[in-house]
This record gives C-alpha cells, sequence and structure tokens, in this order.
C-alpha cells in the first residue's frame, strides 16, 4: 500500500518525528509541525546571520538560478525551513529523529510500512536499531531520494558491492564522481549526533548587547556552506561527509517530482526506485 502524505499522520512509530507542514496555517509547533520560511527575500533574510553578504551562491547557478533572483530564495526558504525543523529536533533529545517535508508530499515505499498490527511491530524503530547495529557512526539518512538515472546506477552498483545493506554509505568519493548527484529532502533520519554537528556548524555566533540580555532570535549562519540548496551542500557539510548514508532500497518516495526536479531537467529521466528485485530499476508510481 502506498501512503500519501496525509495517511502518514495515522501511522505510528516510537521514533520522534518532526514534520514540515506545507504551509503555516497548518504549522502546529507544539506538535512539532514546523511552518516553512516564505520564499521571498525579507522572510529568508530574517533567519540570516551575516545578512545577504554572507549567502553562498545556488549549486545550480549554471543553470539559470541567479544568486539573489526569485528562485534562488525559494531555495533558501526551503534550507532555512530545514534548520528550523533541526533545531525543533535537537529538542526533543533523542538518539534519531524522522524529518518529514509535506512540500514534498513524501510517501511510502509500497514495501515498508511503520507499523504491522498484527505482529505490533514498530518497523521504523526496528530499522533503526538495524542501522545502529550496522553503521554506529551514522548521522544523516536520506530516506527519500531523487537522481538521474547514471546516479541511481551508481548507487546501485555501490549498494551491491557493500552486500545489500539497509542503508549504503555516501563517501565523499563516491559523491564526486561524475553524474552522483542526489537529492530530495522529502524524508530523512539525523542521529543526536549529526543534529549537534549541523547545527553548531551553523551556528549564529554574532550578539548584540539587546540579544545578550534577552532570548536570541533564531538566526543560521550560512556563509560556511558552498552552495545554498540544503540537499546539495548545507546537510552534507554539516557533518562534514561523515556518517552519511542512503536508505537502500529508500523507505520514501518524493510524490511531487515535479517541483523537486525543476525547469532544468526532463521529468522523465527522474525516478525513485525500488532494488529489491534485483539490480532492474523499478519505478515507484503513485496512483
Amino acid at each position: 500500500m502506498v501512503a500519501s502524505a496525509a495517511s502518514l499522520d495515522a501511522l505510528s512509530t516510537s521514533i520522534p518525528v518532526v514534520r514540515i507542514a506545507a504551509s503555516a496555517a497548518e504549522a502546529d509547533p507544539s506538535n512539532n509541525v514546523i511552518a516553512p520560511v516564505p520564499g521571498d527575500r525579507v522572510s529568508c533574510l530574517a533567519y540570516v546571520a551575516g545578512g545577504e553578504a554572507s549567502l553562498p551562491p545556488s549549486f545550480d547557478v549554471a543553470r539559470g538560478i541567479d544568486t539573489f533572483g526569485p528562485g534562488y530564495y525559494k531555495r533558501l526558504a526551503r534550507t532555512l525551513t530545514h534548520m528550523k525543523a533541526m533545531v525543533a529536533a535537537y529538542r526533543l533529545g533523542a538518539d534519531a529523529v524522522l524529518i518529514l517535508d509535506e512540500t514534498e508530499n513524501p510517501i511510502a515505499h509500497p514495501d515498508f510500512s511503520f507499523w504491522d498490527s498484527e505482529t505490533e511491530t514498530d518497523a521504523l524503530a526496528e530499522y533503526v536499531t538495524d542501522l545502529t547495529q550496522s553503521s554506529p557512526g551514522w548521522q544523516h539518512v536520506q530516506l527519500s531520494v531523487l537522481a538521474l538515472s547514471d546516479a541511481f546506477g551508481g548507487l546501485v552498483k555501490d549498494w551491491d558491492e557493500a552486500g545489500r545493506p539497509i542503508a549504503t554509505e555516501l563517501t565523499p568519493a563516491n559523491r564526486n564522481r561524475g553524474n552522483a548527484e542526489l537529492w530530495s529532502y522529502g524524508a530523512y533520519l539525523v542521529s543526536k549526533k549529526g543534529l549537534a554537528s549541523t547545527l553548531l556548524h551553523f551556528a549564529d555566533r554574532s550578539h548584540t548587547s539587546a540579544e545578550e540580555s534577552g532570548s536570541k532570535p533564531l538566526r543560521f549562519d550560512l556563509s560556511h556552506a558552498t552552495c545554498v540548496e540544503a540537499d546539495n551542500c548545507v546537510m552534507w557539510e554539516g557533518v562534514a561527509g561523515a556518517g552519511w548514508l542512503v536508505a537502500t532500497p529508500p523507505l520514501f518516495a518524493p510524490g511531487r517530482q515535479g517541483t523537486a526536479v525543476g525547469a532544468f531537467s526532463n521529468p522523465t529521466t527522474v525516478c525513485p526506485y525500488s532494488y529489491q528485485k534485483g539490480l532492474l530499476p523499478l519505478p515507484i508510481v503513485r496512483p
């Protein structure tokens, strides 16, 4: 059964979940449902330490995403929203937190469900336990992935050579191969160490006399990032590329593939895949 984003609300797991709401009206901070940062310049800069001059360029400058243009700020807003979600996740104090971005409408893989009512099995908690045993230093696990076919082919090859684990390590060397780009942050797991590392790396270290005597506004210093996108640079650099894995196969797929792909790619060449029936890529199709 393929679960829609709405039906995910009813699924049970002991793993804490932080959700990024599709709109501000749907946010509920008391239940860890985070409002997205609006994609305009003024709203974004309210969360940026160091102002506009401190911001890195887009990963896709060559594809027409001009620095400080409308498309740029939409991407910055997404990054800042995920940083907000990570703050909320860190405050939970859990060993692992699932972050779901409902703007990507994550849908569960048809071969995965959170909870088996017959056996009363918490499948996601078991996955985290197995993950911790097989990769004790994990910090970040992408559960939802989009890529061009060449990158998926490389991931499948790495997965097969590693003995087909439940999560395949993405090393700096593998990530730097040609046509190896993976993206999508519809769903991912972050460990306590991964959250601390990322938030510390991009922490706002500026202080004013007014802020020192009261609460400090939530802002992030992205001046150390090589690009503004969360999935291409910020999250990877937050953990220095260590303990980064990709669920194989991904437990979720982005339901809104066109939004994630953007106008510069051919959506027909981009699709999430299942690896469970051998090495043939099997597209997940949402009914």
